[in-house]
């Protein structure tokens, strides 16, 4: 939730600085492959993949540190789904999706572009946070494709991909005083 983690980290900057006026400014959100519960396999993949190896160990190999961060993470989600389950007003501040869907006044334009093939972000969670926010009355759109792979739709479905963001902007800059 690389792009979700920037969004919420805008939300809290201008929490922090007393700013939130500026959160008016953002007329629509995209969504590519996100929000989603991750799982713990996933996430290690991810944190592998963008941080180089520990100073001192560069002896293990990225499979062996891959397991370790799962079973940590695996860990950190029993934890957090436990306690979220019993006290639901934590689970915003133990997941990010929640955090989203629970703590967040998201703009009212929100384009979702994801893929019922994807690995890493199931698509039922997808699926999900664009119905509560179709609930809470947001002008949603989104696009399903077929047969590709996380982030991925631009290189595989370019004209696809390229027009529904095209018309999003178009639609956004229509609603716009």
């Amino acid at each position: 939730m690389n792009g979700c983690r920037s969004l919420i980290s805008l939300w809290k900057w201008t929490e922090a600085e007393r700013l939130t006026h500026l959160r008016q400014r953002i007329k629509g959100v995209v969504f590519d492959s996100a929000p989603s519960q991750t799982s713990a396999a996933a996430d290690s993949f991810a944190v592998v993949a963008s941080t180089p190896p520990v100073e001192g160990m560069h002896w293990m190999s990225s499979q062996t540190r891959r397991n370790m961060i799962t079973f940590w993470f695996n860990i950190k989600k029993a934890l957090g789904h436990s306690f979220g389950t019993l006290i639901p007003a934590l689970r915003p501040h133990l997941s990010m999706y929640y955090y989203l869907k629970e703590t967040m006044d998201l703009p009212n334009n929100q384009l979702f572009l994801y893929s019922k093939d994807d690995k890493f972000v199931k698509y039922k969670f997808v699926k999900k946070f664009l119905e509560y926010q179709k609930q809470l009355g947001r002008d949603v759109g989104e696009v399903v494709f077929c047969n590709t792979e996380h982030v991925n739709h631009l290189p595989t479905h370019p004209e696809q991909y390229r027009s529904a963001c095209v018309e999003f902007i178009k639609k956004v800059e229509r609603s716009c005083p």
